[in-house]
């Protein structure tokens, strides 16, 4: 009922010192297997969090993009009202009729171009808005992607694999040392 070992037997139980260091390494395989799908699942679960705190950034981003469009166009309306005003009291200085004719005219392309630029601005503004929208998409896609990848990971299965394929080695030592008449 001993252990026997490289250098001779101390009993009949036929476990030898390779036997003892194949079950050991199998059991070391296994935790390893384990701890390395349990870091893995960790990094996938932390990408996905990034991925996640990046969509977040790039929708305030858009949010930011629009209200700074917002702004611009109204500082273009605001400019192209005090055009039209300059345009006014230079046309009521030198007597000009601002009703008819070319001053109608120019105070009807002021305010032409005035609302072409804020629209130009508003619409430059949803462009880039867009383009983070887009990024924040691409992200929560990356999100997803990295999460799912987390959930399919299976500690306990990489353990019991890697156990598995230690044991035909750890049955093989076995067989052999039961094999010698130990």
């Amino acid at each position: 009922m001993g252990i026997e070992t490289s250098t001779g037997t101390t009993g009949g139980s036929g476990l030898s010192g390779g036997l003892l260091t194949s079950a050991f390494g199998a059991g070391m395989s296994a935790t390893s297997a384990y701890t390395q799908a349990k870091n893995q699942q960790a990094a996938l679960q932390a990408e996905a969090q990034v991925a996640e705190n990046n969509a977040t950034i790039a929708g305030w981003q858009a949010d930011d993009a629009l209200a700074r469009g917002e702004i611009a166009a109204n500082q273009a309306l605001l400019k192209g009202a005090q055009v039209k005003g300059s345009q006014r009291a230079a046309f009521a200085a030198n007597g000009v009729d601002l009703s008819v004719g070319s001053a109608q005219n120019i105070l009807n392309d002021t305010d032409y171009l005035t609302l072409v630029d804020a629209a130009q601005l508003r619409d430059n503004a949803a462009r880039e808005a867009w383009g983070y929208r887009q990024q924040a998409r691409q992200y929560n896609d990356r999100a997803t992607a990295a999460r799912n990848g987390a959930g399919s990971i299976s500690p306990w299965l990489a353990a019991g694999t890697s156990l598995l394929g230690s044991a035909t080695s750890v049955a093989s030592r076995w067989y052999q040392a039961s094999a010698r008449g130990g």
